[in-house]
């Protein structure tokens, strides 16, 4: 069966969404959850009370099973990338073997200049952004020895990374949406500003459409398939937290 995880203010909701015209929810965990991915028989999320990073084996979904939970973290950012779940602490970025999520093993830790706020994969490439505008770019192919590709300082209040080809996009906030020319890693630059919506502080990617979120909750939806004019398709009014990813 193919398995959603939800999470709000009332719980983490494991949904079974194998008719999508029916969905049927399994379970309900108690306690606010933000950001959940799932890996495997797995499901990883922050949970505020009890504040942390909670694990939970939903191989039987209608009883999830917490099996590991990781305290008084400072913030609610990470990733999982492939077997390794990616945890940031201020400026620094742990990377924990995901082989067993019963019992998580350190692998290795980064640091950088800024505190890190997002990251993004994609294949043997890591993004990092720090506040206003920094950006660090690692190639992770060999887990036991990163390699930084460069750093930079864009001067922007870039948010959320997103990426499609070689095109870099970052919610932006306060100059809407910001595309960035990535074809060569060592030198990327700026090459469209979107500037509505204003504040804008997710963006998704899906096919030749551009799904952005901005601090007033509306929600907008661009047609990239023109990459020289990008359209505004539809926009829509939200009022509960929403997350693209």
């Amino acid at each position: 069966e193919n398995i959603a995880v939800v999470t709000g203010i009332d719980g983490t909701h494991i949904i079974n969404i194998s008719d999508l015209r029916n969905p049927r929810r399994l379970s309900c965990i108690e306690g606010r959850g933000y950001k959940p991915e799932i890996y495997g028989d797995y499901v990883i999320y922050y949970s505020t009370d009890p504040s942390g990073l909670s694990i939970f084996d939903i191989s039987n979904p209608e009883s999830p099973d917490l099996v590991n939970f990781i305290e008084n973290l400072p913030n609610r950012r990470f990733k999982v990338h492939n077997d390794e779940l990616f945890l940031t602490v201020d400026n620094i970025v742990q990377i924990y073997s995901l082989l067993d999520p019963t019992n998580l093993e350190i692998l290795d830790e980064i640091r950088f200049d800024r505190n890190i706020y997002d990251m993004y994969f994609e294949g043997e490439m890591a993004f990092f952004r720090g506040r206003d505008g920094y950006l660090s770019i690692l190639d992770i192919a060999d887990v036991d020895r990163f390699e930084f590709v460069r750093d930079y300082d864009f001067q922007l209040p870039l948010r959320k990374i997103s990426k499609q080809g070689d095109l870099l996009f970052f919610a932006n906030d306060s100059r809407g949406l910001t595309i960035m020319d990535a074809s060569n890693l060592q030198d990327i630059n700026v090459i469209k500003l979107v500037a509505d919506p204003s504040k804008s502080r997710d963006v998704g990617i899906f096919g030749n459409f551009i799904t952005v979120l901005d601090r007033y909750r509306d929600f907008m939806i661009y047609d990239m398939s023109d990459s020289i004019g990008i359209e505004l398709k539809n926009m829509v009014d939200v009022f509960e937290n929403v997350n693209l990813s």
